[in-house]
């Protein structure tokens, strides 16, 4: 059933493109919510890039991920699995040996598939990527654009993940000065206190920054020839650990 779903998924996409095998970018956010980007309602954090890409594109209304914590979210988009199949429920656990990911469906099809920066997911033989390593956005560009430089040497169609550190905590990217914390918009669902808007601050600012890298993949995609048969994927986690924090799920 999984493989059957991937097919699908992917076969709906290929009519976005005229390519008989595009490449796959998918770009990863850590920790943002949905509601912290201009495109999905948020007037505070400036996000143009991703709010363009949104635009142009397709964007994901209801999307959903079965456990709010980041190893087994991670497992569970590279499997198609949700962790009740993975048994990767808690972070720093492992799916069961026997589960498959994206590798082994498109290294059939010719593809090369890499995952740069963050991995949080095991073991190798259920995750059989090329890893890049990389930590700063600069390092995983750099990576990112090696991978794809290589790939094209060898004519062979490519899929590679960014998977970006930024906007987790302890937020030690981006502008600051771009926020005051006494004009934000506190959604309905936190507390609103000072100590509150003083944490989303440097929050923001790292997802004003990730949405800058972002701009800088797509502008890439674009200078290099790579848009027109490429689909460019920009995802999150679970969310932020804000007031209700992410953690073990009861339900």
């Amino acid at each position: 059933m999984k493989q059957v779903q991937y097919i699908i998924f992917f076969a709906c996409l290929l009519h976005l493109l005229n390519a008989d095998r595009p490449n796959f970018v998918f770009l990863l956010g850590d920790d943002i919510n949905r509601d912290s980007l201009g495109c999905y309602g948020n007037v505070d954090c400036p996000t143009p890039n991703i709010d363009k890409l949104a635009a142009d594109g397709v964007k994901f209304n209801k999307a959903y991920t079965s456990v709010a914590m980041c190893s087994p979210f991670r497992q569970e988009l590279y499997s198609g699995r949700t962790a009740w199949r993975t048994k990767a429920f808690l972070n720093h656990t492992f799916s069961v040996p026997a589960t498959q990911s994206l590798p082994q469906y498109l290294k059939p099809l010719g593809y090369r598939v890499a995952l740069t920066g963050k991995t949080h997911i095991g073991p190798k033989t259920s995750y059989p990527f090329e890893y890049l390593g990389g930590n700063p956005n600069e390092q995983l560009f750099k990576k990112a654009k090696e991978f794809i430089g290589s790939c094209r040497k060898e004519d062979q169609p490519f899929c590679v993940f960014i998977a970006s550190h930024d906007a987790h905590s302890p937020y030690t990217t981006g502008d600051r000065s771009l926020f005051d914390p006494t004009k934000l918009t506190i959604p309905p669902y936190w507390i609103d206190t000072p100590e509150l808007r003083e944490a989303l601050v440097p929050y923001y600012a790292e997802v004003n920054h990730f949405d800058a890298f972002a701009g800088q993949i797509r502008a890439f995609l674009d200078d290099s020839g790579l848009s027109k048969d490429t689909i460019f994927f920009v995802c999150t986690e679970q969310g932020s650990a804000f007031p209700f924090a992410k953690w073990t799920c009861f339900d």
